[in-house]
């Protein structure tokens, strides 16, 4: 498997191991099924966060980006895993956060303490994003800080989403008939 040698952050499991289901129904109608325990791949950033965080942020590490900002709900997952990323590679960040940011919201709490700055928009503006003006606004006077969508999904997200078949197909004797997950933005299913 062509990986990066870069290891972006500590503490990581890959590839992230295979677990069978046991079921008496499955085993009555002859199924085999597992699941992939991306969830496993880091105590934090796991799972398809890991994945389309993973080249992005060694892309801005290489080229020595100093900032980034993304897009997110108040209860966002991909806020959370980019806020915790972003702080262990010393890269500082911007969480632009649909509707009004409530200090006692976990998910922000846990943004704030990783070192994030959080900005709040306005629904109607969160709807454009990065056309915004209130946001483009706020993105000019960033200068430095590069975007990385809502969700992460973009061309450097489906590269490490892509990995997931890789490794499927590296742990697994047999391919399986079919590959199930569920989908936000898309992207993890793109890269595939």
């Amino acid at each position: 498997m062509n990986r990066n040698t870069f290891d972006f952050l500590p503490d990581v499991s890959i590839p992230s191991p295979i677990q069978e289901v046991e079921h008496p129904l499955l085993h009555r109608y002859g199924v085999a099924l597992y699941i992939k325990r991306d969830d496993l791949i880091h105590e934090v950033v796991s799972g398809n966060k890991y994945r389309k965080l993973k080249y992005n942020l060694i892309d801005a590490h290489t080229r020595q980006v100093g900032s980034l900002a993304t897009f997110g709900g108040p209860f966002s997952n991909h806020l959370y895993a980019f806020a915790a990323a972003c702080r262990l590679m010393e890269i500082a960040c911007t969480g632009f956060v649909r509707g009004d940011i409530d200090p006692c919201n976990p998910t922000l709490k846990f943004c704030l303490e990783q070192g994030m700055t959080l900005i709040p928009v306005p629904r109607q503006e969160y709807r454009q994003k990065e056309n915004s003006p209130f946001v483009r606004q706020i993105l000019n006077q960033m200068q430095s800080a590069e975007l990385i969508p809502e969700g992460g999904t973009n061309a450097l997200a489906m590269k490490g989403a892509g990995e997931i078949l890789e490794e499927i197909r590296e742990q697994m004797q047999n391919s399986p008939d079919s590959l199930v997950l569920s989908a936000g933005t898309g992207g993890t299913a793109a890269g595939h």
